[in-house]
């Protein structure tokens, strides 16, 4: 196969609007391609003609009935493809939910849900399946996607363990994996400039957590610990489409020291971590967290999750909390505000910023395209 020049990246629909990590990467994944010579596509859409495209990437495992589809476009335009799996099995989180979102997780079949969820994204797509019944189950469709890709990109040692167990395979010699960290962005780290928060008023002294609201980020633990501690905590962030009602659980159960600010443009994210105490993460799984990178890059104290993605990226930088237990977030927050961490300073943030600036870590991705696409693995 010739050189490739063309590249189709699929995603997820709302990748734009609802903008998480994944997002973040995307972005920083088509600017660096792009220096390096690429011709870069983003799409999520199945009707996408794949006849002028070398080769196509799809981004994000997590929700396989997606992916799937976008496999099977690929596999019928016969182009090799690569994946940066973005994964974590979240049914395998103790998640905390509504009752009725309970309800529905525990007495809806799996493989009714898997249904579902194609239908829906294929509905969306306006492309109708009659082989949709044939789907069996999110494990046998990654399975199906990993064992025709060219080359897998998990972003830690830890996320490729976990995909390879998922699974429920034993050959990770055979799997053509090669990890790329998540990274920050040197230049508005290096070029942010303080500045006054128009928008919002912020308190005096306070922690804050930056990130979409929902099970996963676990606020509602950290409103908890906040609430028993009395520190005021800075909440930037708001929910998807699917987690609406564990927001308004939140904003019930938060006390009058918790301030939630819906979405803020990037140079105000900065703002408002350079003016807090610290920033706290007690995700129950994060890959490590980009708001948790950026925040210590920019020289914050910062609070984690004692998960293996998370201490694979910060080591000894960073306070750690069980997130399942409100009395460690609680010490956490503590240390924090009464600034006790000590496990950051300038030489530090700097030596963090050049292991991770995105130029450095997405700069083995040309040269590994190249490779799993025209090196036989495909």
């Amino acid at each position: 196969m010739s050189h490739v020049t063309r590249l189709l990246i699929y995603t997820r629909p709302d990748w734009d609007t609802r903008r998480g990590g994944d997002s973040i990467q995307i972005m920083e994944t088509v600017r660096v391609l792009r220096e390096q010579g690429y011709q870069v596509t983003i799409t999520s859409s199945l009707n996408e003609s794949l006849a002028s495209y070398q080769a196509a990437v799809i981004f994000n495992l997590t929700l396989p009935e997606q992916a799937y589809w976008q496999y099977r476009q690929i596999k019928r335009a016969s182009i090799p493809f690569v994946v940066f799996s973005v994964f974590w099995d979240l049914d395998s989180l103790p998640l905390s939910r509504s009752r009725k979102d309970s309800l529905k997780r525990w007495f809806i079949p799996n493989w009714v849900k898997v249904l579902l969820r194609s239908a829906r994204y294929l509905k969306k797509n306006k492309m109708v399946r009659f082989d949709l019944l044939k789907l069996r189950s999110r494990k046998s469709m990654i399975n199906e996607i990993v064992d025709h890709a060219a080359m897998i990109f998990p972003n830690s040692r830890a996320e490729q363990e976990h995909l390879i167990q998922y699974m429920g395979r034993n050959d990770e010699g055979d799997l053509p994996f090669k990890i790329i960290y998540n990274g920050i962005n040197k230049e508005l780290i290096k070029g942010h400039e303080q500045t006054e928060l128009a928008s919002h008023t912020l308190p005096k002294r306070f922690i804050c957590c930056i990130g979409a609201i929902g099970p996963r980020k676990n606020q509602l633990r950290l409103i908890e610990a906040s609430n028993l501690t009395g520190i005021p905590l800075v909440l930037v962030g708001q929910a998807s489409a699917s987690d609406w009602r564990y927001e308004r659980d939140a904003r019930k159960m938060a006390g009058s020291q918790v301030t939630f600010i819906p979405h803020l443009p990037q140079r105000d994210i900065f703002t408002v971590m350079k003016k807090s105490s610290g920033h706290i993460q007690p995700s129950l799984i994060e890959t490590p967290g980009l708001a948790s990178m950026e925040a210590y890059a920019l020289g914050q104290e910062i609070a984690v999750s004692d998960t293996s993605p998370v201490r694979e990226y910060f080591g000894h930088r960073a306070l750690y909390c069980s997130p399942q237990d409100v009395k460690s977030i609680e010490t956490c927050l503590i240390q924090l505000f009464e600034g006790k961490a000590n496990k950051n300073n300038s030489n530090q943030a700097n030596e963090f910023i050049d292991k991770y600036d995105w130029n450095q870590v997405l700069k083995p991705i040309g040269e590994s395209l190249r490779d799993g696409v025209e090196g036989g693995f495909f």
